[in-house]
C-alpha cells in the first residue's frame, strides 16, 4: 500500500468512529431529555391529583357541615337521608 492509501484508510476509520460517537451521544441526550420531560409531567400530575383530592375533601366536609349539622364524622356524608361511609 502506498502512503496515501494508508492515510486515507486512517482518516476514514477516524471519521467513522467519530460518527458513531456522535450518534450514540445524541441518542443518550435524546433519551435523557425524554426521561426528564416525563418526570416533570408526572410531578405535575401528582401535584394536580393532590390538589383535586384536597378540594374534594373540602367539598365533602363543607356539604357535611352545611346540610347535616349532626354529622360528626368527617369521613361520612349524607345523601338522600342515607349515610354512606367513605
Amino acid at each position: 500500500m502506498t502512503d496515501t492509501n494508508k492515510q486515507g484508510i486512517k482518516i476514514s476509520v477516524i471519521t467513522a468512529c467519530l460518527g458513531w460517537i456522535v450518534t450514540f451521544g445524541s441518542a443518550v441526550a435524546y433519551i435523557s431529555q425524554k426521561d426528564a420531560t416525563f418526570s416533570a409531567r408526572l410531578q405535575f400530575m401528582e401535584k394536580d391529583i393532590v390538589s383535586l383530592d384536597s378540594r374534594a375533601r373540602y367539598e365533602r366536609n363543607f356539604s357535611c357541615n352545611t346540610y347535616d349539622r349532626s354529622c360528626r364524622n368527617k369521613n361520612r356524608f349524607v345523601m338522600d337521608k342515607k349515610v354512606f361511609n367513605r
